[in-house]
């Protein structure tokens, strides 16, 4: 059941754990953006890339099994993150005219989707009996990634690109961006298993070799991913700030607004996956985007601004996301469902 499984004290000390050896270490010079950028590498292009695999080799014909309906997940998601997008550019007519408001707007619309879901779902279902669980939520994250990134590497790049420093040098079009390694994984995981191809790999010896390198490299996505995120929460430019009105409201909007109408939605929907419900708590309720200051700092946006509401939204979102868990796990805990 998915109430007994939400993060212990222990799990969240771990999580916090990684994150803090990676801003300790980036802090005192031993992880330097070049190394950050060569860890993110392994963790982006090829470890996250192997755990999604593993995902849809263990996962998927399970799951599609059991809920023919698997690809309306990630329509609802969509339709979500829509919807708050909508909200945010609202919501920014309280700031209108203000320089920030497109920085604003970016905050407080663009979630991390990946770089805390994937550990705290690690966590989460950790217990040898939760490994079906965790692989379920692992391949739903997947399919977030597949509809989300080409949305993220577009509208943040349009709202920041050219309003701070300088652009980088030869940075590549934004098109390129969307395409990663992770979502070329997705869609090459979605073809081979509607082909009916993933039951041959996972289970003929032939493949063998294959399958066991790819669980090796996808063991390794968790921890490289918090270290690589305290080292760039550690060095990103906090010299501008968000006068104190808009950080309040985009603290409020993000982590305690948005995350509240989804458990309102949930409710509303008794009917909905059980698992379904988990996955959107938990991915609403996320603070702001890493990719946002990486964005900021090759378009020509204001970096700073972005780097310091990111860490304030961070340190809060420690206590608020462990607490919508416990408010869902009483909320939705007897829903019937995934």
């Amino acid at each position: 059941m998915l109430e007994g499984l939400f993060p212990t004290l222990g799990a969240a000390l771990k999580i916090g754990a990684l994150v803090v050896i990676g801003y300790i270490l980036a802090k005192r010079g031993a992880f330097s953006k070049e190394t950050q950028f060569g860890v993110s590498q392994i963790a982006v292009s090829f470890c996250l890339p192997c755990l999604i695999f593993e995902s849809f080799m263990k996962d998927f014909d399970r799951v599609r099994g059991d809920r023919p309906d698997w690809w309306v997940f990630p329509i609802i998601f969509f339709a979500i993150l829509a919807v708050f997008f909508g909200l945010s550019v609202l919501a920014s007519r309280l700031f209108k005219g203000h320089p920030l408001r497109p920085e604003w707007i970016a905050l407080t619309a663009f979630h991390n989707a990946a770089y805390l879901a994937i550990p705290l779902i690690d966590s989460i279902f950790s217990a040898p009996e939760a490994q079906a669980q965790r692989g379920t939520a692992m391949l739903y994250i997947s399919l977030i990634i597949f509809v989300y990134n080409p949305f993220l590497w577009s509208v943040p790049v349009w709202l920041l690109g050219g309003r701070g420093k300088p652009a980088e040098p030869d940075v590549p079009k934004p098109r390129r961006e969307v395409l990663t390694p992770p979502l070329v994984a997705i869609i090459v995981s979605l073809a081979v298993g509607l082909l009916g191809w993933l039951g041959p790999i996972r289970e003929k010896p032939l493949f063998a070799p294959l399958v066991q390198l790819v669980e090796m490299l996808s063991k390794a996505t968790v921890p490289l991913m918090l270290i690589t995120l305290g080292g760039i929460i550690a060095l990103m430019d906090h010299a501008e700030r968000l006068p104190k009105p808009m950080l309040a409201a985009h603290l409020l909007l993000r982590l305690v607004a948005y995350p509240a109408m989804v458990l309102l939605f949930c409710l509303l929907v008794p009917s909905l996956d059980r698992m379904w419900k988990f996955l959107f708590i938990l991915q609403f309720a996320m603070p702001p985007a890493t990719a946002l200051a990486v964005i900021a700092k090759r378009y020509g946006g204001r970096e700073g601004t972005i780097g310091h509401t990111s860490l304030v939204s961070y340190i809060v979102a420690a206590a608020t996301i462990p607490l919508w868990l416990w408010i869902f796990s009483k909320a939705v805990g007897s829903t019937a469902g995934g």
